[in-house]
């Protein structure tokens, strides 16, 4: 699964292998129009979008990023913080890839109209960030 995310907040484009980070491709792109996109050059390959998702910055996107950033070790940020089943269900469905998403040490990610796309080459589930960012 390869995996792309644009992010306008920060400027800057990252890619994904398999849902783990490799590497940051492009910064500075706050204010621009880009076109993220992948491409293959072996033979009889396919791709496929799984995953396609934009995202304005909110408060409340930035508190599940915050808490994303301070659980790292869990898979789901949410299964193992005390909240009521209620407000479980709205963080889910509203932002639970970004509570589900692996943070590692790279830096990337945080969104104010940000894009997320997967292409995968087979079936697969969506393509989660795990690069993390220090800033906001």
């Amino acid at each position: 699964i390869i995996g792309v995310h644009l992010d306008t907040w920060h400027g800057t484009l990252t890619f994904f292998k398999n849902r783990k980070c490799i590497g940051l491709a492009a910064t500075k792109l706050q204010n621009k129009r880009v076109y993220p996109m992948v491409c293959s050059t072996a033979a009889k390959s396919s791709m496929k979008i799984i995953r396609s998702c934009a995202t304005p910055t909110s408060l409340q996107y930035l508190c599940c990023y915050r808490l994303r950033q301070l659980l790292p070790d869990y898979v789901d940020t949410l299964e193992v913080l005390p909240l009521p089943p209620g407000l479980k269900q709205i963080l889910h469905n509203k932002l639970g890839w970004v509570l589900s998403m692996n943070c590692g040490s790279l830096q990337s990610s945080s969104s104010s109209s940000s894009s997320s796309s997967s292409s995968s080459t087979s079936s697969g589930s969506d393509s989660d960030s795990s690069c993390g960012s220090d800033a906001e």
